[in-house]
């Protein structure tokens, strides 16, 4: 009976409070730090999966508003129309993003190519604070529109602002540029919002029939009062 009580007594002393052995809370413990991990680390996948789908998503849209320059660009090269002109609206934020990271620029830049016959326009869309945020496409033209405007030309227009802002000249290999930017909240900084980028092609009304392509970042609220066939084309496109 004192053996049996003894054995007893030991027993209830490597008891925890509640019936619990000190090895099972032990165990316990350690199970349920293992389960805070578990969901911390879950919620730290599940944070970083939905940035890189952000960021996707984000990419991909920057990309499809710099293909829609580019691609009305290349229309116009392979359109027979002696005189045409492509408008393009642009959105007052990427449509994916958070506040401050959906205001964007579109930037258009001549690239001085090593190739013998063509330069190419280089249009890069990009989140103001989010680099990652970006997406660019390019077009080619005839390399002979940076060396003789005689036999052709493209001029890039930007809108009025503070010098170096919105356009400007290289570095090598670009030689200019302009920037649109729809996003705009100070504009005595960074210039009037962009709300169009109007392309126009013309046609020198001659036998020679040289082409100029012209590529203006417009603030107007109707695209009506943008670049058009009607104003400030070169005077060889212009009937007599």
């Amino acid at each position: 009976m004192r053996r049996e009580g003894m054995e007893m007594g030991v027993a209830r002393a490597t008891r925890r409070p509640g019936g619990m052995r000190r090895g099972d809370a032990a165990m316990w413990t350690l199970t349920k730090i293992a389960m805070i991990f578990f969901i911390g680390a879950l919620a730290a996948i599940v944070m970083v999966a939905g940035g890189y789908e952000r960021t996707g998503l984000c990419n991909e849209q920057a990309r499809l508003i710099s293909s829609r320059v580019s691609g009305a660009l290349s229309q116009l090269f392979a359109s027979p129309l002696e005189d045409e002109r492509r408008l393009i609206s642009l959105e007052p934020s990427l449509a994916v993003g958070e506040g401050k990271y959906s205001r964007y620029a579109v930037k258009l830049a001549r690239h001085i190519a090593t190739a013998p016959s063509y330069n190419s326009l280089i249009v890069t869309t990009v989140s103001d604070l989010d680099p990652n945020c970006a997406g660019s496409a390019s077009v080619t033209y005839p390399k002979v529109f940076d060396q003789d405007p005689t036999k052709g030309s493209l001029l890039l227009i930007p809108v009025s602002a503070p010098a170096g802002v919105r356009s400007g000249n290289g570095p090598a290999p670009l030689k200019d540029w302009i920037v649109a930017r729809p996003s705009v909240l100070n504009p005595d900084v960074y210039g009037p919002r962009s709300t169009f980028i109007s392309i126009v092609k013309c046609t020198e009304k001659n036998t020679k029939k040289t082409e100029h392509y012209l590529i203006q970042d417009c603030s107007n609220d109707k695209g009506k009062d943008c670049l058009n066939l009607d104003t400030s084309l070169p005077a060889e496109c212009k009937f007599n």
